[in-house]
């Protein structure tokens, strides 16, 4: 069952003279307990979505056309009322920076309770707010005598688990991660999802998982959608995905890290930069970058979403022109 399904959502900032189409024609469908990781380079629009499913998107941004649907729900035709009510109990979401938003003069109590109070629907005495928000620290390793801590009491990896705790509050069914793990080092960055991944199995909530890193999503996401210029270029199961990758800028993105085993190799980065959102973009937003691109072709005409098979998809004029066959270029 579709927990979540966007439909040909259009989002952006409008601005004095022109407008960023930050997310651009994207369709995704997230599945109860399902783990999506959604990855690309630093302005691809990843963020742009997060918030625009949650409708949280900051002045000047705003959904500019499509559908968000939420358990049936059409969250973009819902009130502000309304959209509280589904914020924190329903879907939450684990800011980019995280760390940085808790507020530095308020105990860690008092600003997990904030989540309870606006978002939730029932009476909360003292006693009862207090075992419920160390029942959810408890839940991501955090000891209950840290509730009376201010944020700079705590490290970079606790402040981290305790927003995860707030997202895990009200026990919703999705949760939306934008880069959660970034400023952390990455001994404590695999610890923290592997404790996510365990929560997850136990509590069965889905999870939105945006990072730039795509070593990060292999080995916990169920699937992975690549994102490049505000659209998705690629999306498959994430096994798949990594050992056939099919568009040219995912298999650059694989190959941008190295590998733990193995024969060592030389690692080669993508060429040129990302292009513009704010200027019309004419044909395959990633030709100019792409070594295999079709002059004639792919500069003047939008690549068509093509599924090459089963829940393996693609957007990129080599599948259509029939120039790339079985991961590999049939001339």
């Amino acid at each position: 069952m579709n927990l979540l399904s966007i439909e040909n959502l259009k989002a952006g900032y409008k601005l004095k003279n022109y407008t960023v189409e930050a997310v651009n024609n994207v369709s995704l469908e997230v599945q109860e307990n399902e783990f999506l990781g959604i990855v690309g380079e630093s302005g691809c629009g990843k963020s742009t979505l997060a918030l625009a499913v949650i409708r949280l998107l900051p002045f000047p941004g705003e959904i500019f056309s499509g559908r968000i649907r939420f358990k049936g729900q059409d969250i973009i035709t819902l009130s502000e009322n309304d959209l509280r009510k589904i914020r924190w109990k329903e879907i939450s979401i684990v800011f980019q920076s995280s760390m940085n938003c808790l507020n530095p003069v308020k105990k860690i109590k008092d600003q997990m309770s904030d989540v309870m109070i606006y978002h939730d629907n029932h009476n909360h005495n003292g006693a009862q707010s207090v075992e419920r928000i160390s029942k959810a620290l408890e839940l991501v390793n955090v000891s209950p005598k840290y509730l009376e801590a201010y944020p700079h009491q705590l490290s970079g990896g606790m402040k981290q688990r305790v927003v995860i705790a707030m997202a895990l509050l009200l026990k919703p069914s999705l949760i939306i991660m934008d880069e959660p793990t970034t400023a952390l080092d990455v001994v404590v960055q695999r610890k923290i999802l592997q404790d996510l991944e365990d929560l997850r199995k136990e509590l069965g909530f889905a999870v939105i998982f945006i990072t730039h890193d795509f070593s990060l999503l292999i080995e916990i996401s169920d699937t992975i959608a690549v994102m490049y210029a505000g659209t998705i270029v690629e999306k498959a199961p994430s096994y798949t995905i990594f050992s056939r990758p099919l568009h040219p800028y995912t298999y650059g993105l694989i190959n941008s890290f190295p590998p733990l085993t193995g024969e060592r190799k030389r690692r080669e980065g993508i060429p040129g930069n990302p292009p513009d959102l704010s200027t019309k973009i004419e044909g395959c937003p990633f030709f100019e970058r792409c070594s295999k691109h079709i002059e004639g072709v792919c500069e003047e005409s939008e690549p068509p979403n093509m599924e090459i098979e089963n829940n393996h998809t693609v957007k990129c004029h080599l599948y259509n022109e029939g120039k790339f066959i079985n991961g590999k270029n049939s001339k």
